[in-house]
């Protein structure tokens, strides 16, 4: 994986609070309302939206391990897995728009 790849999976998971803590703020502030008619849509979106926010989260909670071993062997591989399921939460988050 090159490196400019990771660090750009690093600053978007370093991004992922902040906006969720920007839309919250917006939607408790305003005392906004999810339609009736997209209620279960729209959980359904939020539950996968926090899904991957904890693989992602699980995934950076291994990056000191992977710079330790210079992403050789079985930490290459982990790593590889770790990201190729963090795809596919957001291809399932990306299907739901």
């Amino acid at each position: 994986m090159p490196r400019a790849d990771l660090l750009d999976l690093v600053r978007l998971v370093d991004q992922l609070p902040n906006t969720a803590k920007d839309i919250s703020g917006l939607m408790t502030g305003r005392k906004m309302r999810i339609p009736e008619g997209i209620r279960g849509s729209f959980t359904d979106f939020v539950t996968k939206a926090i899904g991957t926010a904890r693989q992602a989260s699980a995934s950076v909670e291994r990056l000191d391990d992977f710079f330790g071993a210079a992403f050789g062997g079985e930490v290459a591989k982990t790593l590889g897995a770790l990201v190729r399921e963090l795809e596919r939460w957001n291809m399932s988050l990306t299907k739901r728009k």
